[in-house]
């Protein structure tokens, strides 16, 4: 369903530059996004399911937003090993940062819980 090259973003942050979009791919792996370990991965899907819950978004809608399938989209907020490319394209559409941490949910080191699984 994806229709550009692995690695392309979309043509609103490039507008069509490929070096642009080589340049964006290399700060993601800089930032650490290539080797997101198991915990780093999960809490990330969390924030994405989270992200879909506010926009109203069922998960068929965020799939044909961001141009992947539906198992794409559970594969990702299950936390299982994802392309970068796949990660910020989906964070894209829901308008979240993919490396920045969500203010209401706790680091590992605190136990990872959520805000809301505390209510």
């Amino acid at each position: 369903m994806h229709n550009e090259p692995a690695g392309k973003f979309p043509e609103k942050m490039d507008n069509g530059n490929p070096l642009l979009s080589e340049i964006f791919r290399w700060v993601g792996k800089m930032m650490g996004l290539e080797r997101l370990d198991e915990a780093a991965r999960l809490m990330l899907g969390q924030r994405i399911e989270r992200a879909r819950h506010n926009k109203r978004l069922t998960l068929a809608d965020l799939a044909d937003r961001a141009g992947y399938d539906e198992r794409t989209i559970r594969n990702v907020i299950k936390g299982q090993k994802t392309r970068v490319g796949t990660i910020e394209d989906i964070c894209k559409v829901l308008e979240i940062s993919v490396t920045e941490r969500s203010s209401d949910t706790a680091d590992e080191a605190h136990g990872g819980y959520n805000i809301q699984s505390l209510s």
